[in-house]
């Protein structure tokens, strides 16, 4: 939140999963066999028992910068750390293949968009609970909190050669309006040998900072469409 940390997600199956941040003033809670390509990193936080296979997500500072959140995609899991001392404060089971997390203006919840499940679900994070999930187009796989604190913008790649975007109300569970696009479904697969992974190459949107349009690079059609 200060600007001064970037969290990324790593997988491994050579070692423990972690979520790690890298800036001025990160506290120090390094591996126990630091390599060269751990050299500058600040916390770790482990993900996950063991190396397995979790595929961690996405990563999100909620509660004011307090709580660090991960979504962890074949576990369907979301873990809650301490942001200062790194340590596990729980997890939670979510609808299947979490993909994507965004926190709410205040901090106080998340909202987990569930590819496979068709939903997106609101976390209290500090009752780490299940408050609703909602049924959205199919294939959702990026969800961006709006600043009005009502509404969010998720994209969904439908698998049927067209897309959707769907404005969701999270605090009544309410779709609002469905928008309907070329597709957005995977542009591509990346793959690990190494390490045994692979993961789907998404669709990119954002929505403007008035919150009055979305913005989407269509590979489909080779444009970027703007929504209103």
């Amino acid at each position: 939140p200060d600007a001064q940390q970037v969290h990324l997600d790593l997988e491994s199956h050579a070692g423990p999963l972690r979520a790690t941040a890298f800036g001025p003033g990160a506290i120090a809670h390094p591996p126990s066999s630091p390599g060269p390509a751990q050299r500058g990193l600040g916390s770790f936080f482990p993900l996950g028992v063991g190396a397995e296979g979790d595929q961690p997500r996405d990563v999100e500072y909620a509660l004011g910068g307090a709580v660090v959140v991960s979504c962890l995609r074949d576990t369907n899991t979301l873990e809650f750390h301490d942001a200062n001392s790194g340590a596990l404060l729980g997890r939670l089971d979510v609808p299947a293949e979490p993909t994507d997390l965004d926190v709410v203006p205040d901090g106080s919840s998340v909202l987990v968009a569930s590819r496979t499940a068709d939903r997106v679900t609101v976390v209290d994070v500090a009752t780490r609970s299940i408050v609703r999930e909602i049924p959205v187009s199919t294939g959702p796989y990026r969800v961006v909190a709006l600043g009005d604190g009502l509404r969010a913008v998720v994209g969904c790649d439908r698998s049927t050669g067209s897309g959707a975007f769907d404005v969701i109300d999270w605090t009544s569970g309410a779709v609002l309006r469905t928008i309907g696009t070329p597709s957005q479904g995977p542009l591509g697969i990346t793959y690990s040998p190494w390490f045994g992974v692979q993961r789907e190459i998404l669709s990119e949107f954002d929505v403007t900072p008035d919150d009055g349009r979305i913005v989407f690079a269509s590979r489909a059609a080779q444009s970027i469409l703007v929504y209103d």
